[in-house]
């Protein structure tokens, strides 16, 4: 659920007629405003269970508005009674609820405006260095935020060097300007070192490191979470050990009140800090998601043991 919302713009919260509101769909409206997603559609479920009682689906909206909407904040949200099974108000308004007049499922995600704002701020991180032979060096990634033009001068979050845009890439055409969501190639007007885990940033940006970030996590895996643990931290294409020095707080996600926490078991949302082996450029998630989340993997198993969202730097 994580992964998927955290590339969203709209998110549906399925529930259960016969259940109402329950510790998931807490969960997964509080994960769902954790990663930025500000629209989300409620949708009541089978409702043929129910026979599509009017009450129940009025008394499950009032519920999620006292229960969840008095503590997660969502710019929009929009609630419709469905039947899954028999396809009630998926595409067309259904004739066994006449007491709903909006629009069905379908037609309300198609309908629903998307923010298109994008930052100014260029940014890539760098996944390949591309040397397919002596006479070209480029540099390809997918635009994190912002745009860039021919010409334009970046400047390398490693090394802090500057180069001007020499030529972009979209695949094999050769173009002026790409956007935030372009996979390009760019190559420079000289040579400077660059590799992967490198971000390519605006000129006018100032490039800021730190090895201390305040963040949120959630944690994936069943063996509980202790502070003091080594971890390796993957933000974008780079990677380097880090340890969780401090859990400030988890969330009772009945309540969403946040709680004292020696430990973290399989699904809790926490508030901790970080303490990463090497200064990293990490934005702030609500600035750039790509360069504000991140996953902590076990250096044992390998394994995805949690995975976050940066709130700020904790420089002293």
């Amino acid at each position: 659920m994580v992964t998927a919302a955290s590339s969203a713009e709209i998110a549906i919260i399925l529930i259960d007629a016969r259940n109402g509101i329950l510790p998931q769909t807490k969960r997964h409206s509080f994960i769902a405003n954790l990663v930025g997603i500000k629209k989300i559609i409620v949708a009541v479920n089978k409702m043929d269970l129910i026979n599509f009682e009017k009450d129940v689906f009025e008394q499950i909206t009032d519920d999620y508005k006292k229960i969840v909407l008095s503590e997660v904040k969502f710019d929009e949200v929009s609630f419709i009674p469905v039947s899954a099974l028999g396809g009630d108000n998926i595409i067309k308004n259904s004739p066994k609820t006449p007491w709903y007049s909006d629009k069905p499922l379908m037609s309300m995600l198609e309908s629903i405006n998307i923010d298109k704002t994008k930052k100014d701020i260029f940014s890539m991180p760098v996944q390949y260095v591309n040397r397919p032979n002596l006479n070209f060096r480029g540099f390809s990634g997918t635009i994190s935020s912002g745009s860039l033009a021919v010409n334009d001068e970046i400047i390398v979050s490693s090394s802090l060097q500057a180069a001007n845009v020499n030529e972009i890439y979209i695949a094999d055409k050769n173009v002026e300007s790409c956007n935030e969501g372009d996979a390009v190639t760019i190559t420079l007007n000289k040579e400077i070192d660059i590799s992967r885990g490198d971000i390519l940033f605006n000129k006018s940006f100032k490039v800021e490191k730190s090895n201390a970030f305040l963040a949120n996590l959630i944690w994936f895996n069943e063996e509980a979470c202790f502070p003091n643990r080594s971890y390796i931290l993957k933000s974008g294409n780079k990677q380097t050990g880090c340890e969780i020095i401090k859990i400030k707080n988890k969330i009772n996600i009945n309540n969403y009140e946040k709680i004292a926490a020696g430990s973290l078991e399989m699904n809790d949302i926490a508030e901790c800090e970080l303490l990463l082996d090497n200064e990293l450029c990490l934005l702030p998630y609500i600035e750039n998601k790509t360069l504000g989340n991140y996953i902590l993997i076990d250096k044992k198993s390998n394994l995805t043991v949690a995975a976050g969202t940066i709130k700020h730097d904790l420089r002293r």
